[in-house]
């Protein structure tokens, strides 16, 4: 039996490998920061502190890019129809909300 080459799923596995390798690499990355961040703190204690500039600026941007990968999953559960894909849009949505 021969099987038809489907440009679409060879297109959206190539995609997917390559957005997966991404977010694993970036995840890597957070947590090293995250752990670095977590050695500083001297308690738990939680007080609101007023934000510098940068510090919104940098929340703003992390939101953006949050809201952009959420589109971005959302566009290709559409196109492929492919469930994990709009998992991982939610996941990119909850994480634009915790910010």
């Amino acid at each position: 039996m021969k099987t038809k080459f489907n440009p679409r799923q060879l297109f959206g596995l190539i995609l997917g490998n390559f957005l997966w390798k991404c977010s694993v690499g970036m995840l890597l990355v957070l947590s090293l920061f995250s752990s670095i961040a977590a050695a500083q703190v001297k308690s738990c204690v939680q007080t609101a502190l007023p934000l510098s500039p940068e510090a919104q600026s940098d929340l703003s941007f992390m939101i953006e890019e949050e809201k952009v990968a959420g589109d971005l999953y959302g566009s290709f559960y559409l196109l492929f129809e492919s469930k994990i894909f709009s998992n991982i849009e939610s996941s990119e949505r909850n994480h634009e909300g915790a910010l």
